[in-house]
């Protein structure tokens, strides 16, 4: 009855077992603790399936080798415990060669025992039938030994584990407890089989409860918050590297991340557990999505473009993020000080324009009165000449009896003079005429589109301006009247003949008594 019972116990402890394996394997890349479940789940396996075997076995030939297969999987069991403990404590678990040769000490020589157990009897004492009627082996000095070098290891692990807490974060205390969770009902059943149940050895069972509990972490994502392997993260990478988990808190974070938090966040020990909001209140918010921006650390002075990658599971449910942040600082130092010098070169070029505008105004302007001089002028009218415009004015004016301003104010006086008489022709013409000081005294009118008759009207406007605006001189407020030739014609014009015949009738007003305007015959 107590075979059948144990057969049909130990079979469920294998499949539940089994089971885990399976999903652990399948895990293993995304769960950091997946591989050492895994070996968990495989050892006890082996286990539960000799157990199961010689619960109900009649024959006791085979109990032997049965119980070694049996062992072999407690050592799988001892190496997966180990190695969880690890992976919960924030450490890879890829053990070094010499620890990898250190660890495989006690399985080979078990394994030694076991094969040669029929020569020296040292492994097991024998078989002996329980007093339920199922067989069993005894307990030699090697598997006493065997049992005492597991349960350090075991607790060895679960004590670096626990010890652990001390950060005392949201995120160790959960990885605590599923640690304590999982390494407990061994220890329970062991404890109960050799104070309660003497002849009947329970410890595979609290073993299965403790693959049922890693079953439950793996498929409740219970145990994802576990440090990610250093060689995932790649501790040589200059970037820095942050897992974060789906509630902000920091899973892992490799040399350079650590390097950038602790100096952002002085105050903090170990970053893993911490809140990322508590490390920088500044940090934007992380999204449902991958993003890409640059974060501007004060503390730090540092520019870092971080990289944000949503981690979901294989069921699409949000696990956390992967940040990798790298430092721009001087990248960007070097850009904004290439854009200010390009800013600066776009100035300088902007003034260089603006001078050499000025230099060519300057070379066009009469430097005295700053109206156009004789060069723009004949300019305008060259191009005059090449246009088929319509009817072109031109008015020479002379300022009458200049001379007699000089000798009896002086030149600077009559300097005065023609900046005022410039002033007041400027400020009477139209935006389309063009006037420009011809020589001394003397003035030259373009009145583009006005006729001789419109032209003359202009000119005597000007001219009756001029006549009665008192220009001060020495102190003294005086008035000086203009004379002017008229000549109009129709483009394209002769530039040469328009002058000429303007000059002529410039000496006409002249000799006939000044301060008026006389017009010459049209030109062609």
């Amino acid at each position: 009855m107590w075979g059948v019972a144990l057969t049909i116990v130990f079979s469920i402890a294998a499949a539940v077992a089994l089971l885990t394996a399976t999903v652990a394997y399948r895990l293993r890349r995304v769960v950091p603790a997946g591989t050492a479940l895994f070996l968990i789940a495989i050892g006890i396996t082996c286990w539960s399936v000799t157990a199961a075997v010689t619960a109900d076995l009649s024959d006791p030939t085979f109990v032997p080798a049965l119980a070694s297969i049996g062992v072999f999987g407690q050592c799988l069991i001892v190496l997966g415990y180990l190695g969880l403990a690890e992976v919960v404590t924030g450490r890879p678990w890829h053990p070094r060669l010499r620890a990898r040769l250190l660890l495989a000490v006690e399985p080979t020589l078990v394994l030694a025992m076991l094969l040669t157990e029929p020569w020296h009897h040292a492994f097991f004492d024998g078989v002996v039938r329980s007093p339920h009627g199922t067989w069993q082996v005894g307990i030699g000095p090697g598997y006493v030994l065997h049992i005492v070098y597991s349960y350090a290891i075991t607790m060895i692990g679960a004590y670096r584990g626990l010890l652990f807490a001390r950060h005392r974060s949201a995120f160790s205390r959960r990885a605590r407890r599923w640690l304590a969770a999982i390494v407990t009902p061994p220890l329970v059943a062991n404890v109960v089989a050799l104070t309660v149940l003497h002849d009947i050895d329970v410890t595979l069972i609290g073993t299965t409860l403790s693959t049922v509990i890693a079953y439950g972490a793996l498929t409740r994502r219970s145990l994802e918050l576990l440090p990610v392997a250093r060689a995932q993260l790649v501790d040589t990478l200059t970037d820095g590297v942050v897992v974060v988990d789906r509630n902000g808190n920091i899973a892992d974070v490799n040399a350079p991340g650590r390097r950038m938090i602790l100096g952002t966040a002085p105050w903090i020990v170990d970053p893993i557990g911490v809140e990322l909001d508590s490390i920088d209140p500044t940090f934007p918010a992380l999204e449902e999505t991958d993003t890409h921006f640059i974060f501007v650390s004060e503390p730090l002075g540092l520019d870092l473009e971080i990289r944000s990658r949503v981690i979901r599971d294989r069921h699409g449910v949000l696990a956390g993020w992967v940040l990798v942040a790298r430092d721009v600082t001087e990248f960007r130092a070097q850009r904004r000080a290439l854009e200010a010098a390009n800013a600066q070169l776009r100035a300088q070029i902007a003034t260089n324009e603006r001078l050499r505008a000025d230099l060519a105004e300057q070379a066009i302007r009469d430097a005295l009165t700053g109206l156009h001089n004789r060069r723009h002028l004949m300019t305008v009218l060259a191009e005059a000449e090449r246009a088929e415009s319509g009817p072109l004015s031109v008015a020479l004016i002379d300022v009458d009896h200049f001379k007699r301003v000089n000798d009896e104010y002086g030149h600077a006086a009559g300097d005065r003079v023609l900046v005022a008489v410039a002033r007041l022709l400027a400020d009477g013409v139209r935006s389309t005429d063009v006037l420009a000081r011809y020589g001394g005294e003397e003035f030259v009118l373009l009145m583009p589109g006005l006729s001789a008759e419109e032209a003359q009207e202009q000119v005597n406007r000007l001219r009756r301006l001029v006549a009665s605006t008192p220009i001060e001189v020495a102190g003294q407020a005086v008035t000086v009247s203009f004379s002017a030739g008229l000549a109009s014609g129709s483009g394209p014009v002769d530039a040469d003949a328009l002058l000429e015949a303007a000059d002529h009738a410039l000496y006409a007003a002249k000799r006939n008594g000044r301060d008026r305007v006389e017009r010459a015959a049209s030109v062609v």
